[in-house]
């Protein structure tokens, strides 16, 4: 499947101006279906598995995420794709996620099997309106839209088919592994513990034609957390001096939560934006994100841009950059 992110964004933003561009309306839906919820940062619960490569950057680590996928076409329930995404830090970071998304993998190298399914069937036009339409401008009992000659006999077949609002469902399981590095509170002896933290996704929103995508879901989380971070001075043999090291005091704590998060995601002519927000009910924390979605020239499209985060805990600001690239790793 191959699906560029200049095409993916901007067809969803003039969704409502190509509604009718094809005569057969269940083959417009699944046209549009992978670009209505792209997603070049490849976070989002909103988005489905297409292969694409993007790296992550922000003050207290780098990242990298490869996604592949392949789309197995429509189904009785809807169009079906699956894919997996490989994503890990590329500089050691703190131990602890201090991300707005309140995602607690984040320093860990992970691997996760993503599933979606598409559901959006028009309902095509009556057959006695369609003729109508024919005779008024080509003197036919039958024509397709693309035969009539002027944009507004087009506009008028168009007005007869219901597109109603595409539904996106989607699951991902992740599994991780992580090593934290610490030194024991007691004896102030070195230690280094080995971790799998995992989590479970499910989403589900639709698209708002002329709007952008409006969804909710939920993630629940079994993560670990390092100690805190303190200086640990020790005495140089024969000097009396000291020598002062940053080192974090106790091993991984597990930490489980259940988080529950709502997103949008609007287009505008040069940009786009993808509102988030993030409740932890087990640990009473929201995070507030705001990616922005830079457009390029030429191909590139919309993919570059910022995150700009908040959460209650530590009510610090955090800011993201990401540029990706969309793949084309495996047939249709």
């Amino acid at each position: 499947m191959r699906t560029s992110i200049s095409t993916c964004i901007a067809l969803v933003a003039i969704l409502p101006l190509r509604a009718g561009a094809q005569d057969d309306p269940d083959k417009k839906a699944a046209e549009l279906s992978a670009p209505a919820v792209f997603d070049p940062t490849i976070t989002s619960a909103a988005s489905l598995p297409q292969p694409a490569l993007v790296f992550r950057a922000s003050t207290e680590e780098q990242s990298a995420a490869l996604r592949i996928g392949k789309d197995f076409g429509n189904t009785p329930l809807g169009d079906f794709a699956a894919g997996a995404t490989i994503s890990g830090p590329l500089s050691k970071g703190k131990n602890s996620a201090t991300l707005a998304s309140l995602e607690g993998l984040t320093g860990a190298t992970s691997l996760a099997a993503q599933v979606s399914l598409f559901n959006w069937r028009p309902t095509p036009a009556d057959a006695t309106q369609v003729k109508n339409v024919c005779q008024k401008y080509l003197s036919k009992d039958s024509c397709t839209r693309n035969s009539l000659p002027t944009e507004d006999a087009k506009k008028e077949m168009d007005d007869l088919i219901d597109y109603g609002h595409p539904w996106l469902f989607n699951g991902e399981f992740k599994l991780g592994r992580q090593s934290f590095e610490y030194i024991d509170p007691e004896n102030l002896s070195a230690g280094e513990e080995a971790v799998t933290p995992w989590s479970l996704r499910i989403g589900t929103g639709f698209v708002k034609p002329g709007l952008g995508y409006i969804g909710v879901s939920y993630r629940y989380e079994h993560a670990f957390n390092g100690g805190e971070e303190t200086e640990i001075c020790t005495p140089l043999a024969n000097t009396g001096a000291l020598r002062c090291d940053t080192k974090t005091l106790g091993a991984p704590a597990k930490k489980s939560s259940n988080i529950g998060s709502i997103e949008a995601r609007l287009f505008y002519r040069y940009f786009a934006v993808n509102p988030r927000a993030a409740y932890d009910f087990s640990n009473e924390v929201l995070g507030l994100e705001l990616p922005i979605y830079f457009a390029q020239n030429g191909d590139s499209g919309f993919n570059a841009g910022v995150s700009i985060g908040w959460r209650s805990d530590d009510h610090k600001v955090s800011t993201v950059l990401f540029v990706g690239a969309a793949l084309d790793l495996l047939p249709k």
